[in-house]
């Protein structure tokens, strides 16, 4: 009886080893899925803020390069500080209402001041440059550029761009009429029409 009572403790230390042991594999198993749940959430993270800190980086070159283009804005046109407040906040309207950037709103309103208008007049003009733009296709400076050529062309004032960049768009969109061959054809049609004084 001994004996067996010996052996059966024996058993019973050996059961409870191994009911011990996988007590210990099982909270391993659990302490592992963690560790693998932590390590995931942890690259998840870094991944987020590489996303965000790679667009903060573009956000703030593009605010560098908008920066840049108000104050060469500012020196070709000659605009006060109370006409540079109001070309900032065209370019920010035209930003927030159409899928244009500010930067390039304000790249507009430049290529209109090298053109000779005044900030008031490329105020004035922002909206018809902006809406030709995207109902043609083209970028912000190429559609600053073809409406100020028509413009001077035919002797018109800012405050009429609307109109002309109305019958531009309406142009690109019934035809299959391109900027260039439109320019050509404006550039012909104004010298006859300047020369006959209309």
């Amino acid at each position: 009886a001994t004996v067996l009572t010996a052996s059966d403790r024996a058993s019973g230390d050996l059961r409870s080893a191994e009911s011990a042991g996988d007590d210990v594999a099982e909270s391993m198993g659990r302490a592992e899925r963690r560790a693998r749940g932590a390590r995931m959430g942890f690259m998840a993270t870094a991944a987020g803020a590489v996303a965000a800190a790679g667009a903060l980086a573009a956000l703030t070159w593009q605010h560098g390069r908008t920066e840049k283009t108000m104050a060469r804005l500012a020196t070709v046109s000659g605009a006060t500080d109370q006409e540079m407040e109001k070309l900032r906040d065209t370019a920010m309207t035209l930003g927030k209402e159409l899928p244009i950037a500010m930067g390039d709103a304000a790249n507009a309103m430049e290529q209109l001041a090298f053109a000779g208008f005044e900030a008031s007049e490329a105020i004035d003009a922002a909206h018809g440059v902006a809406d030709l733009a995207v109902a043609s296709n083209m970028n912000m400076a190429q559609s600053a550029r073809s409406t100020a050529s028509a413009l001077r062309m035919f002797g018109l004032e800012a405050d009429q761009t609307v109109q002309v960049t109305s019958a531009m768009a309406a142009t690109f969109s019934n035809s299959a009429t391109t900027i260039t061959e439109l320019s050509s054809a404006l550039e012909y049609v104004g010298a006859t029409a300047t020369s006959a004084g209309v």
